[in-house]
């Protein structure tokens, strides 16, 4: 005997499953979005519809949202219109960098002092495209700060995430994220 499967249109989600097409659940209508179906259902939440197609979900996990957050976080972040690498290699760099910056503001780097950190070249930063940044010290701390940004924007977008009942299986779609 085929299933109706009710399902939530903003996830897809299952919801609830009805025998034949004259059982409804109180919390069902016809007009509820619902798909009749062969597949044996269980657990509806395990189900999802896409496209006018039943199918099992993916169960998306808090893990599963940590990974795609620390991928986005170590993807990078704007900075003056370029792309600041962000992997954990260059993260100890950013955060080292912009601890100097702020060492050098406190002590009177000027705005413009591209020699702020005391080296024989004007202080840059190499970006994701190879292109060097100059940066005085004021910049440079600002830009250890959107880096920080980054990151909490980002541990904020998944927390959000994970505070749903059901994480919905669109969770890695840039709309979620910052």
């Amino acid at each position: 005997m085929k299933q109706i499967l009710f399902y939530d249109p903003a996830t897809g989600r299952g919801i609830s499953t009805a025998k034949g097409q004259a059982q409804f659940l109180p919390d069902s209508t016809p007009e509820s979005p619902h798909i009749e179906t062969s597949e044996v259902i269980e657990n509806p939440v395990d189900w999802i519809v896409a496209n006018g197609v039943v199918s099992r979900a993916v169960i998306v996990t808090k893990q599963m949202v940590d990974e795609e957050r620390d991928r986005r976080i170590a993807a990078g972040f704007m900075f003056n219109g370029k792309m600041i690498d962000f992997d954990q290699s260059s993260k100890e760099n950013v955060t080292g960098a912009g601890a100097l910056a702020m060492g050098a503001v406190a002590m009177g780097a000027v705005a413009g002092d591209l020699y702020w950190h005391g080296g024989p070249e004007p202080f840059s930063w190499i970006t994701a495209d190879n292109t060097k940044l100059e940066l005085d010290a004021a910049s440079m701390f600002s830009m250890s700060q959107a880096a920080g940004n980054h990151v909490t924007a980002h541990f904020m977008a998944g927390r959000a995430l994970k505070d749903f009942t059901t994480i919905p299986a669109t969770y890695a779609d840039d709309d979620w994220w910052p």
